[in-house]
Parts: C-alpha cells; structure tokens; sequence
C-alpha cells in the first residue's frame, strides 16, 4: 500500500531510501515479486510503477487503508491478499512466507506483536468483500472495527522476526532508520 497522506512524516513515504539503493516501495516490491497476483494500491491517482506490480487506485476516495484494500480485494483473481504497507522497509520475503504458511482459510489473519495488531501487514480473504463495502458505506474506515465483523485469527509474531513490522512514521523515526538500519517498538 503506497499513496497514503503521510501527515507525521512530511513527504511521501514510498520514495524514502532504502539502503539498498532503492525507494521503500521499490525495495518492498522486489522482495515480494514471488507472489502470483501483485499490485499496488494507490490513493489519489499517484503514478507508483513497480514492474510486475499492477497500479490500484483506490475506488473509495479518502477512506485511508481500508479503502485501498477493498480496492484490491475487488480486483484480485487471488482468494486471499497479503496487504503490506510501503512504511515496512525491512519486511521480508521470508516472513510473507511465514504468514502464509500460518493462514488456513479465515478471513483475516493478523499478526501481533505483544498485543498490538499490525493490521497493515495482515492476509485479507476476498470473503470479507461485504464487510469492508458496509464499513466504508457507513463511514467507518478502522481497520480493527471492520476485522472485528470478520472470522479472524490473530498470531503472534516471534521476537526475533519483530523488525519486519517496524514502520516508518516521522522525520525522526527515518533518521533513526538511516543511522540503525532498524528501530524497534
């Protein structure tokens, strides 16, 4: 997920530089290029190219998250998506596969660190199409309300796989990310 408003930060989040040359999005892009149906969801319009990634403009304006989800949900082949958000720069490969490994047909697996969900790095079901389209209708854009209306299951992340969910928010935080590579919670 890339195009959000990025407000604490101050500039876009997805063309932040990665260490390895490339921008947030890209880097997150090609270490996930091993799934059948990749896409990236934008807001507004935003030209995000990624080869071998398709662009997704959100179909519901301003709904944050929730609405670049239905978005893809509505337009995959996929029965189920992992929603990634471009903020995540050291998520890896082999924790999609984890994830994947874990999901058993519900339709939300969420991952959580010591209590806290990480919605944003969660596997969607295409059953929960309705759920996010009466949520949006209402004007509830919370992720956590509208996974709490689903058949979810929540799995805990093991300590030492904690640095794939950290997320970029705020000018300090990047600085902290350039200097340390990671900041944990």
């Amino acid at each position: 997920m890339a195009g959000g408003k990025s407000s604490r930060m101050g500039c876009d989040k997805a063309e932040l530089m990665h260490d390895s040359g490339d921008c947030f999005l890209t880097a997150l892009c090609k270490r996930l290029d091993f799934f059948a149906y990749r896409y990236v969801s934008v807001n507004g319009g935003r030209g995000y190219l990624v080869d071998g990634f398709d662009p997704v403009t959100d179909t519901v304006a301003d709904a944050g998250p929730a609405g670049g989800i239905l978005s893809v949900l509505s337009l995959t082949e996929a029965d189920a998506v992992l929603v990634l958000a471009c903020d995540m720069p050291d998520f890896t490969a082999d924790e999609a596969r984890r994830l994947l490994s874990l999901y058993a047909g519900e339709d939300v697996l969420v991952p959580v660190i010591r209590e806290t969900w990480q919605p944003l790095a969660a596997i969607y079901s295409k059953n929960t199409l309705q759920v996010f389209r009466d949520s949006l209708d209402s004007g509830n854009f919370r992720l956590r309300d509208i996974i709490r209306r689903t058949r979810f299951r929540t799995v805990q992340v093991p300590r030492e796989s904690e640095f794939n969910y950290v997320n970029i928010n705020t000018q300090d935080e990047y600085r902290l990310y350039e200097c340390n590579h990671s900041i944990l919670f």
